[in-house]
């Protein structure tokens, strides 16, 4: 069972959502599928793929999204079979800020894509698969030495897929450690592959220093990523060895692929533990980590434009950055347009009530301004056998009117009256507000008290 808590939160949400409040001045179809206000005759379409309440009737508190309107009649059709009950003429409803749309997970999805996606489509895990293939073949491939014929000849078991002369052209075989895992040489070492047997599964390649032992760790690494330390040292600058000098020179395409990848953005390199925990182990507990990558192939974020180009980046930052402006249009839709509030400092009531108008607690109508009253007290002296009304007044079909009063009398007169008191309510909010207070005879009586509020116009 809800609370009484979550209620009131729940309406003062409502009233900071809603859009617009209207009146429908026809009975809608029968089985609730659709209301009449020909206020809403000649007015814009901001009416579709939000969200209607229900405020009185029938079918009160019950909401649903409207799929179409109609400005010629002023009907707004709802979605499914409508609300539960017939929406007459005299309804109160109101068209909220929440899109009944649901964010397109499944769009974001389908571009996204999975890892079985081929090289050449327009997924993310398609432009991965183009990235790190060439010829139909891994730029990388892990494995372990199986059987050691002599110092230029080594085999690795269950190896399939890679022609003869690929290998052969295009790899060199990098030791990752040796047997023992001391870290003893040849370990760091590379050498070109001058042949391969894809019947055996037999390596040609120079010498290394120390020959290879079974079960030595290995990458066969493709030409592209084994140049990459050829082209570093053609920049002349030290610094660019280091991830931090990739950043300042292609910030751009990185922090489009921190947006994607959803990492936070910061020195630590953050998105090289996202994009490591994507392509997973590649052999051993420490690979997932950009620390052991970069070991390994000898800084992997530098080799990215080495593997595709100059071209391929420029492409790759048009995609990154269309899905980024997808993304940011979701959370526009979703922000509304309520704007950003910039609370204001307390104001004080000290006004009279009087029996012959109604004076203002307050008044906030700027052009182009949303309210909220966070909190409002007000205390009158004692006005003996009269009263005190405070009046509440909020737009209604954008014309504004008297909603809720309170009365202050001899009973209650002593006491610092809150919103919730008065009129039921946690907060105020809206484009156009006004309290009031006015005696029934006598007077004039003292009115104090202090309100706060925020507005969307500093």
């Amino acid at each position: 069972m809800n609370s009484i808590g979550y209620a009131l939160a729940r309406a003062g949400l409502i009233r900071a959502l809603t859009a617009y409040s209207g009146i429908t001045t026809a009975d809608g179809a029968v089985d609730g599928t659709t209301l009449v206000d020909s206020n809403l005759i000649g007015r814009n379409d901001f009416i579709s793929e939000k969200t209607i309440l229900i405020v009185s009737g029938d079918a009160k508190d019950e909401d649903k999204g409207a799929t179409s309107f109609d400005n010629g009649t002023g009907t707004i059709t709802l979605q499914g079979t409508g609300f539960s009950a017939q929406i007459k003429a005299g309804t109160i409803y109101r068209v909220l800020n929440i899109s009944t749309v649901e964010i397109d997970v499944a769009n974001i999805n389908t571009k996204i894509g999975t890892n079985t996606d081929p090289a050449g489509t327009t997924t993310l895990f398609a432009w991965l698969a183009k990235l790190f293939s060439q010829g139909g073949q891994g730029l990388v491939y892990y494995g372990k030495v199986t059987q050691v014929d002599d110092v230029t000849h080594f085999r690795v078991a269950g190896l399939t897929g890679f022609g003869d002369a690929y290998f052969a052209n295009n790899y060199r075989v990098y030791v990752v450690r040796d047997a023992a895992g001391l870290g003893a040489a040849p370990q760091g070492e590379m050498q070109p592959c001058s042949g391969y047997t894809s019947t055996n599964a037999i390596f040609s390649h120079t010498a290394f220093s120390v020959s290879l032992a079974v079960d030595d760790e290995i990458l066969l690494l493709h030409e592209r990523v084994a140049e990459v330390a050829d082209l570093i040292s053609r920049l002349g600058d030290p610094s660019a060895h280091t991830l931090t000098s990739l950043v300042a020179k292609w910030g751009d395409i990185a922090r489009s692929l921190d947006l994607i990848l959803g990492s936070r953005w910061d020195a630590a390199g953050d998105l090289g533990t996202d994009i490591a925990a994507i392509l997973g182990d590649i052999g051993d507990a420490s690979a997932s980590t950009l620390g052991s990558l970069y070991a390994i192939l000898g800084n992997p974020a530098q080799s990215f434009l080495t593997m595709i180009g100059y071209e391929g980046a420029i492409a790759l930052a048009d995609k990154l950055t269309a899905a980024r402006a997808g993304y940011l249009d979701e959370l526009n839709t979703i922000k509304g347009a309520t704007g950003i509030f910039h609370e204001q400092a307390d104001v004080a009531v000290n006004i009279t009530a009087i029996n012959t108008a109604e004076t203002d607690v307050f008044h906030l109508s700027a052009v182009s301004t949303r309210y909220i009253v966070r909190s409002l007290r007000l205390k009158c002296a004692d006005p003996g056998v009269n009263t005190v009304t405070v009046r509440l007044y909020e737009l209604v079909n954008d014309v504004l009117t008297e909603v809720d009063s309170f009365d202050i009398d001899s009973s209650n007169f002593g006491t610092y009256h809150s919103l919730m008191d008065m009129f039921g309510l946690p907060h105020l909010a809206g484009d156009e507000l006004q309290v009031t207070v006015r005696a029934s005879a006598g007077g004039p009586y003292a009115v104090t008290g202090q309100y706060s509020h925020a507005k969307t116009n500093v």
